[in-house]
């Protein structure tokens, strides 16, 4: 049972789901059977089907037990009552008498100890939400005979810790069968809809997100209405939750101190499913004690945290937007603006006022919107703006390469963008924007600069994607607590700034900035950067002469077509596992290459005036895969002078290879190696061999290389050669010896047909 189960007519129906939970916390926690004491916890938020599942452990297993009590509700009652009378029903419900001699409490909870500690009982005690009276209910396990159980209902994990209870049980959303099940039982009375109404009951389901409360009261209420009457109270949803639902949910929000509250709030509006150490930074910034308060909100059920994402039950995200709705009836007084009618209104009457602390503003589906700067100017303590302009294709949508990385290494996601037209008009030049802005995150921002007067010393992030910014700032400003700048796409941007006055910057963006000449040279000493992203910006000519950037995970300069130098590389980077170079015009890397201790996968495909790399390339003892695919103008490698276990896959496919190093055989680790349409390598060298770790192996278009080793048989882990249209014209004999050979292909081969060499 829920919350709303206690009170009002319900159709008289079995449960939906408890017959997996009961069975689960009946065998594997509750351990009936055994004689020792032992507590569970049950939890979950609120509505989520708690009460009705432990009541049916209790309707199963009550007989088991010398004195049974199902305490509801203990959260109302002890406000309303206080703990002694509970203590009294309690012990009325274990003792099987109307009305226990209320004297007999004047000893206190000795006297509850004597009369529970030698019987075997089950108490339930729901919806317990404080600790006190945990201790004056349940106590301690001695103060119960021995095969005791405990049950404990609440949405507040920590109170069950507190307890140290013996095993928690954490009661989830219904999946979509269940869902539907539990909601036609109560909107037809059976398990199923009938056909004309299976559409609106998907809209229910979506509604309702797989909460059994929420399910039960809109079945309820759609209960006998016809298919018209369904679609509106649908639609009405939309605007105006149910209140019986808010109501249950909105007790959890009244038990929050302000703290939580306010970041109950922003995650609500602005974060849900946003990383959780980059809210964490912003928030905190915000003046709010963001790690106790999330993890108070984690264990009161308000919200989950997964693979480091806030979530949030869809209810109570609009739960939330509810509490700030009924603030006010005037939009500008509210401290939190999402409804796109709200925000039109409010800037375009010029109606803000000092309580407006955030807006979320998306525009990717809305009219145009047409008002003047100086809509902010009285939201002063504005701290968190938000404007969406950017439309997400789902038919495009992939996971991709590694576009954005927390400080915590929790890798974001990357995915195609459609800009769509600039639907945000600004009257005039910006005058004012409030310098207590925390995060600005305006998408197609359409003014050349920033107001003059905008210094945000407390801003952590600056997300301004397909804006007409053409720079940031003039000279070395200070920006301590800016942690992330991402301007990609902005296709105005012709230089960055100083980032002299920026020393905890950690991710910066400017993938796509097509204007972009210059990086100014300070970018090299930002020894907190873990991000950078400068794909695409193809009128890039000078980076930084040198970088000890020592905490920098991902650098990708992929598409930079005119940069030409790689920066030397000054001290130990020993995190940066990754760096791509592909289709840059560099000709070289610099010897301090070797510096880049981590370095895991070098990428430099395309790259057409790559004419050399250094000796200390083979130094990288952690590199697994180099990619050289397409480098027209590379002829060698260098010389590989110790055995380089690491390197696992190299491409020389379609680059100007003509031979290979006498020393190939020191990359003894090496898995996989494509060198194909190599058109000018001749030959292999004896060392070759040596590559005993080889296992696959494509020489497909080396026109020029007439034969293969004699030793071949000694790559005992060969299980793949590819060498259609290249000039071989016989394969050795020793090939008989490759025993794990799984694939020959020879087709096309110039020196003869397939089937005789082969043969």
């Amino acid at each position: 049972m829920t919350g709303s189960d206690r009170n009002g007519d319900r159709p008289t129906v079995g449960p939906v789901r408890p017959a997996g939970p009961v069975r689960f916390l009946k065998h594997c926690l509750l351990c009936i059977g055994s004689l020792d004491v032992r507590m569970v916890g049950i939890w979950g938020m609120a509505g989520i089907g708690k009460t009705t599942i432990a009541k049916v452990i209790y309707e199963r297993i009550y007989t088991q037990f010398e004195g049974c009590c199902f305490l509801s509700n203990v959260r109302e009652e002890s406000y309303k009552h206080g703990l002694p009378y509970l203590q009294m029903e309690l012990l009325s419900q274990i003792l099987k008498e109307r009305k226990p001699n209320a004297g007999l409490f004047n000893k206190g909870i000795n006297f509850m100890k004597d009369v529970l500690h030698s019987r075997k009982v089950l108490i339930i005690l729901d919806d317990v939400d404080q600790r006190q009276q945990l201790e004056d209910l349940a106590g301690y396990n001695n103060w119960f005979g021995l095969g005791s159980r405990i049950i404990i209902t609440t949405r507040d994990r920590h109170l069950l810790t507190c307890q140290e209870v013996d095993a928690i049980y954490e009661v989830k959303e219904l999946d979509n069968d269940e869902a539907l099940k539990l909601f036609c039982l109560y909107a037809f009375r059976h398990r199923h809809g009938t056909e004309d109404f299976r559409q609106l009951c998907g809209h229910a389901l979506d509604y309702t997100s797989g909460l059994p409360l929420a399910l039960k009261v809109l079945g309820s209420s759609l209960y006998t209405k016809g298919i018209h009457e369904w679609e509106s109270e649908l639609n009405k949803l939309k605007q105006f939750p149910n209140k019986e639902v808010q109501n249950v949910l909105k007790t959890s929000f009244e038990g929050l101190d302000d703290n939580e509250q306010n970041i109950f709030l922003d995650i609500a509006f602005f974060y849900k499913g946003h990383d959780k150490d980059f809210v964490g930074d912003i928030l905190d910034s915000c003046g709010f004690f963001f790690g106790i308060g999330i993890r108070n909100l984690e264990d009161k059920s308000l919200i989950t945290i997964s693979e480091n994402k806030l979530c949030m039950h869809d209810l109570l995200q609009e739960m939330g937007w509810e509490i700030v709705r009924q603030k006010s009836e005037v939009p500008g007084e509210r401290s939190r603006l999402r409804v796109h009618e709200d925000i039109n209104h409010v800037l375009t009457t010029n109606t803000g006022t000092e309580a407006v602390e955030g807006i979320f503003l998306d525009l990717s589906e809305s009219k145009e919107l047409n008002f003047s700067i100086d809509a902010f100017t009285k939201m002063k303590r504005l701290r968190l703006l938000k404007i969406c302009n950017v439309q997400i294709d789902r038919s495009l949508g992939y996971l991709s390469k590694k576009e954005l990385i927390a400080y915590t290494h929790d890798v974001w996601t990357e995915r195609n963008y459609l800009y769509t037209q600039n639907k945000l008009h600004l009257y005039e030049d910006s005058k004012f924007l409030s310098n207590n802005l925390r995060d600005l995150y305006w998408h197609g921002y359409p003014l050349k600069s920033f107001p003059s007067n905008f210094h945000p010393e407390k801003l952590v992030e600056l997300n301004m994607c397909f804006s007409r910014l053409k720079q940031l700032w003039e000279g070395k400003k200070g920006f301590e607590k800016l942690k992330s700048i991402k301007l990609s796409h902005s296709q105005h941007l012709t230089k960055t700034p100083d980032f002299s006055g920026v020393p905890n910057l950690r991710r910066l963006i400017l993938k796509g900035c097509t204007s972009l000449v210059e990086v100014h040279p300070s970018i090299g000493a930002l020894k907190k950067l873990i991000f950078l992203n400068l794909e695409g910006c193809k009128k890039l000519k000078s980076f930084s002469s040198s970088i000890h950037m020592e905490s920098l995970q991902i650098l990708t300069l992929s598409g930079c077509s005119k940069l030409k130098k790689f920066p030397e590389v000054q001290g130990n980077m020993e995190h940066l596992p990754n760096l791509s170079l592909e289709g840059t015009a560099i000709k070289g890397l610099p010897l301090s290459i070797e510096n880049l201790t981590g370095l895991a996968l070098l990428n430099l495909k395309e790259c057409k005036s790559l004419e050399s790399l250094p000796r200390s390339i083979f130094k990288l003892k952690s590199l697994k895969t180099l990619i050289l695919s397409n480098c027209t103008r590379l002829k060698k490698l260098p010389e590989i002078q110790e055995n380089m276990e690491s390197l696992m896959e190299l491409f020389l496919d379609g680059s100007g290879i003509i031979e290979l190093p006498s020393s190939i055989g020191c990359l003894n680790g090496l898995v996989f190696l494509n060198l194909k349409n190599c058109k000018k390598l001749a030959s292999l060298p004896q060392s070759f061999c040596e590559l005993t770790s080889l296992g696959t192996l494509t020489l497909c278009g080396c026109s020029e290389l007439k034969e293969l080793p004699d030793d071949l048989g000694s790559l005992q882990c060969l299980a793949e050669l590819n060498a259609d249209g290249s000039g071989i014209q016989e394969v050795p004999p020793s090939i008989t010896l490759l025993t794990n050979l799984q694939k020959l292909s020879l087709a096309g081969c110039k020196g003869g047909d397939s089937k005789s060499i082969a043969q």
